[in-house]
């Protein structure tokens, strides 16, 4: 028997008719994934201005503000921002525009995205906030860095004590009396070491700043990757259910040799193929809620329907407003230039070392034999013959001169990891383009087509087999683009800081 070469016209009797109900009840079920767009939430977009022709970007770029979670003290503020990245969400609708039915029970069911109560991306965010460990970590260095700046700038503890001489001289208790002892610590000195705590403790509160937008990067991240799964689990549901309906279909034009046995044992080939897809699916799922879980810091959280922001990033974003962008406003630049500050006080700390400090001896004592009370004052200042602290002072500054190109490497870093990020970003906004509105149509148009041309006799049923897998495929290639579409926009959004648990405290 030849697979596949006789032809279904249309007066087929009972198994044509049902044959071509079938057909176009897959047609109903599965239909084209439309991008559907909800309302922007307020903040969550980010405005970078598009460059003119002929002009650099502007170096302020416009971003919603979030409230920096630095914390005052003896150093200035700097306000950084991090907005929320957002991207339009890829859902499957009918040809009625709804949502496609779910299937009947006793089908295989997506257990791991039940119908529950609606989790936004903020929702997570703040979970984080309150118990992500990093977080309490960092808060707790600004602390550490306030108390050294304190502890810098104290003077040493005066000393007393008691004294006697002459002891047994002519049978006498001889002179008794006590002594106040105090070291004086020149000015210079207490001046640069408080200098160097205080840009140690802005140093912290940018490293609270960066921390926070790890953490918020890494949780819209994984809520990204969890919301694409469970879409994932969707459209593999949907192919179990197809592929099952090839199944029975195949069957039934076996009985009625229309196709060959080899044709059945392929479509029970493929059910079992999209099982082993779904399983993998729902495992890839479960491992995106415990991602989620680990950089929230909580465990066991609920389980709820997942809806992606209505934009990743912004059409209008060039590479040069990204630039000034990253320059103007990461944590990580400033800490660069805040080392090389505080690089300069330590050299000059490191000269003022080399300053001598005089101490005070003033004394009181009773003289038992003459019955006079005497007073002595004694000063020591050492003399800088050998040290003078020139070695540390060396080696102070050209760690200076060192830190002088810090900034510099920090940028062209930046610069090299932007150029990755944006290109994955302008190519997935493209293939996310082209899926929503040439391919995915195109290939539901080709299988519309197929259907009827096959009802007609002029196409054969694994062409038409072949084109619902195409058909799906497109719609699983589609997830992929629009993943990597929302994790490079996360990724640019939050200045490309992301492993907050990796992080050292």
């Amino acid at each position: 028997m030849t697979i596949g070469r006789k032809r279904v016209g249309r007066a087929r009797g009972p198994l044509g008719w049902a044959l071509a109900a079938l057909l176009w009840g897959a047609t109903t079920a599965w239909g084209q994934p439309a991008v559907t767009q909800r309302a922007a939430s307020p903040g969550a977009g980010v405005s970078v201005p598009q460059a003119q022709p002929g002009k650099t970007a502007s170096a302020g770029v416009p971003l919603p503000d979030r409230k920096s979670a630095a914390a005052a003290g003896p150093a200035a503020t700097l306000k950084l921002v991090r907005p929320v990245s957002a991207g339009p969400e890829l859902q499957l609708t009918t040809q009625s525009g709804k949502a496609p039915a779910p299937a009947p029970q006793g089908q295989q069911q997506a257990e791991s995205v039940p119908p529950a109560k609606e989790l936004s991306l903020e929702h997570f965010q703040q979970l984080a906030w309150q118990n992500n460990p990093t977080l309490v970590q960092k808060r707790q260095a600004i602390r550490q860095a306030r108390g050294l700046w304190v502890q810098a700038g104290l003077l040493p503890n005066p000393q007393i004590g008691y004294q006697a001489a002459e002891i047994g001289n002519e049978g006498r208790a001889g002179q008794q009396g006590a002594f106040v002892q105090q070291t004086y610590r020149r000015r210079p000195k207490l001046y640069w070491a408080q200098q160097v705590q205080s840009y140690g403790i802005r140093l912290a509160e940018m490293e609270l700043e960066a921390q926070r937008l790890r953490v918020l990067t890494d949780v819209e991240i994984a809520y990204v990757q969890a919301a694409i799964n469970q879409r994932r689990v969707e459209v593999s549901q949907r192919i179990v259910e197809a592929a099952q309906e090839t199944v029975r279909t195949t069957r039934l034009l076996e009985k009625a040799q229309e196709v060959s046995s080899a044709d059945v044992l392929r479509a029970e080939a493929q059910l079992y193929q999209a099982q082993v897809e779904l399983y993998r699916a729902k495992q890839d799922l479960e491992a995106s809620w415990r991602q989620l879980e680990s950089v929230v810091g909580v465990r066991n959280l609920p389980r709820g329907r997942l809806h992606l922001p209505e934009q990743a990033g912004q059409a209008n974003w060039t590479w040069d407003a990204l630039v000034d962008y990253l320059t103007n406003e990461s944590p990580v630049v400033v800490q660069a230039s805040l080392r090389e500050r505080q690089a300069y006080a330590n050299w000059q700390w490191q000269l003022a070392l080399g300053l001598q400090d005089p101490q005070f001896n003033a004394s009181v004592a009773q003289d038992t034999g003459s019955e006079y009370t005497i007073a002595g004052v004694q000063v020591t200042i050492p003399i800088p013959i050998n040290n003078r602290n020139q070695g540390n002072a060396m080696a102070a500054r050209a760690r200076w001169v060192a830190m002088q190109r810090e900034r510099q490497r920090i940028l062209l870093l930046l610069q090299q990891q932007l150029a990755a990020v944006f290109t994955t970003y302008q190519a997935a906004a493209r293939e996310v383009k082209l899926y929503r509105t040439e391919v995915i149509p195109r290939w539901e148009k080709a299988y519309r087509l197929l259907q009827v041309g096959y009802q007609q006799g002029e196409f054969q049923y694994t062409d038409v087999l072949q084109a619902q897998t195409t058909y799906f495929q497109a719609q699983r290639q589609a997830l992929d683009a629009m993943l990597r579409w929302h994790v490079a926009a996360a990724q640019i959004q939050g200045l490309l800081l992301q492993g907050s648990l990796s992080s050292a405290p």
